[in-house]
């Protein structure tokens, strides 16, 4: 059987690298306690898991009257924030996001969680700057919806034909489907294996070991494919975290166009150098496309609050409008280096 190949892998986070499932469900159950509703049993409040919290707490408490859905979330997030919150990742997930990433993946995350729930996680395990793109349930529609992954796919100029999307429930595998990309479940988490596998993933895994060996060798062909390709674009230390960008001659088919790079929180990024809104270039001097402080990417033409371009914190998407790179940063013999790795429509102008 021929490989399967991917450039990007999304995955779910509570229940998939997050062990997370059964607090979520006692917090729950404690929740519609707190308010004299039916406890919902531990199938019951598993099953949402993954949706987002009033959509979750809708199901869960069918006879709530809606107008007492915000005493529900309150009392929830109660429970999950503040009593014995003891989750934390499955065992060997970090091993295999950091083994993902050296082998040149982007790796994304779409949640129910919201975003502040999500940056909380991020930062309390570390994993923040593994992740080329967050999407949040308060950002966009709710899962079933394909909108977290298109909108991620278009955010990292991926594919969705080489896009797969990892998680434990079937809301995440149904998501895949109405987004055109490939689905893969684990049967770890908050769903049982046959209601994963009736929507027919490309794989089911019953552990995180078992995951990481199925997407350790359906290994990324494009990258490897475009390896004699890839580009050097500059040495680590000419890439300053908010300082001038390095600016690189490139093509989308006929056209020539800029692209350019530049490094924020210790990571370095790289863009078409081309406004969302109109076709001018972003740097204001030849360069220089950080504001004053750093934390934004500005438009010389719209400014960075017009432009829309998200302010590059520690724990949020950085600039979610840019067609983005493929960017990789590793030791060579003459030092550490960043070099861009091209796909089929941009590329290096001929020298």
């Amino acid at each position: 059987m021929a490989r399967e190949q991917f450039d990007l892998i999304v995955f779910d986070w509570d229940g998939t690298l997050m062990d997370s499932t059964v607090h979520i469900t006692r917090s729950i159950q404690a929740a519609c306690r707190d308010l004299g509703l039916p406890v919902p049993a531990d199938e019951a409040a598993s099953y949402v898991i993954g949706l987002g919290l009033r959509a979750a707490l809708q199901i869960a408490a069918p006879t709530l009257d809606p107008a007492d859905y915000p005493r529900l979330a309150e009392r929830y997030r109660f429970h999950y924030l503040v009593k014995d919150q003891t989750t934390e990742l499955f065992a060997g997930v970090r091993e295999m996001l950091q083994e993902l990433r050296d082998q040149g993946y982007l790796l994304a995350v779409a949640t129910g969680k919201s975003r502040v729930g999500l940056n909380r996680a991020l930062d309390q395990v570390r994993l923040t700057s593994l992740f080329d793109g967050t999407r949040c349930v308060d950002e966009t529609f709710s899962k079933p919806h394909p909108a977290m992954l298109h909108e991620l796919t278009r955010e990292l100029g991926q594919d969705p034909l080489r896009t797969v999307m990892v998680g434990d429930t079937t809301h995440d595998l149904q998501m895949a489907i109405n987004a055109g990309v490939a689905g893969i479940g684990v049967t770890y988490g908050a769903h049982p294996a046959d209601s994963l596998s009736a929507l027919a993933p490309k794989y089911v895994a019953s552990s995180v070991s078992a995951l990481s060996g199925w997407l350790k060798e359906n290994a990324n062909g494009q990258a490897t494919e475009v390896a004699a390709q890839t580009v050097r674009v500059c040495g680590s230390e000419e890439l300053v975290d908010g300082g001038t960008g390095v600016r690189r001659a490139a093509r989308i088919g006929p056209d020539e166009v800029v692209v350019f790079f530049v490094r924020y929180d210790g990571r370095a990024y790289g863009y078409l150098n081309r406004c969302a809104h109109v076709p001018m270039e972003l740097d204001w001097a030849e360069g220089q496309f950080f504001e004053s402080s750093g934390l934004y990417l500005t438009c010389a033409t719209w400014g960075h609050l017009r432009a829309g371009y998200r302010q590059m914190r520690r724990r949020s998407v950085p600039c979610g409008r840019l067609r983005a790179l493929q960017v990789d940063e590793r030791d060579t013999p003459e030092g550490r280096a960043v070099f861009w790795l091209p796909d089929g429509e941009l590329h290096p102008a001929a020298p």
